[in-house]
C-alpha cells in the first residue's frame, strides 16, 4: 500500500513510496523543512489520514 507524506502548510508531497517512513526518518532526508513553501516541520505536530485507494 502507498504511503504519502504531505506537508500541512502547503499540501506538497514530500515523500510517497510503498516502504513505510516514519515522520522522523522523511523530515531528516529534508532536512526539516518543506522543499516547496519552506515551512519548519515538527514531529510533534503530525496527524494521520488513512483513505482507501480501492473502488
Amino acid at each position: 500500500m502507498p504511503l504519502e507524506v504531505v506537508c500541512g502548510s502547503c499540501d506538497q508531497v514530500l515523500y510517497k513510496g510503498s516502504d513505510f517512513k516514519s515522520p522522523r526518518e522523511v523530515l531528516k532526508m529534508l532536512g526539516g523543512r518543506c522543499n516547496k513553501c519552506g515551512e519548519a516541520l515538527s514531529t510533534s505536530e503530525f496527524s494521520i489520514d488513512i483513505t482507501s485507494t480501492r473502488p
